[in-house]
């Protein structure tokens, strides 16, 4: 039998509406630090993106999600964020909703890894102070 180490790198993360109800979620790494690759390539994608009057809006929606699922390395992650609303769905304020989307989550990353950051650096202090004696 082969032996096995197990990895936990992944948290479940809670999507909730304005009312605060949990709605969904998916299992992701938000700490991840190719996340920050992957996000500029998002990006970059979803600046390149043309919606013509003749696209097929629902393969361009497809594409969207697809994109949303390489950002964040969890492949049922876009079923779970775009399930009350399609990607291309507009706001009230015209913006698309996996623009808002992908604003709220490049927020919750950098939040995230800033909080990360600076926890693992108190810890390195810690330590190196004890050898510093």
């Amino acid at each position: 039998m082969a032996r096995q180490i197990q990895v936990n790198d992944q948290e479940w993360i809670e999507i909730i509406n304005q009312e605060k109800e949990v709605t969904g979620g998916f299992w992701w790494n938000p700490s991840d630090l190719d996340i920050v690759k992957r996000c500029e390539k998002v990006i970059e994608h979803f600046s390149a993106l043309e919606i013509k009057p003749d696209s097929d809006l629902f393969a361009v929606s497809d594409e969207i999600k697809g994109q949303f699922n390489y950002l964040l390395d969890s492949p049922k992650a876009a079923d779970e964020l775009f399930k009350h609303s399609n990607p291309l769905t507009p706001r009230q304020d015209g913006e698309l909703y996996a623009e808002y989307v992908l604003n709220l989550l490049v927020d919750f990353i950098g939040k995230e890894m800033n909080v990360r950051i600076q926890k693992s650096s108190a810890r390195i202090k810690k330590y190196t102070e004890k050898y510093g004696r």
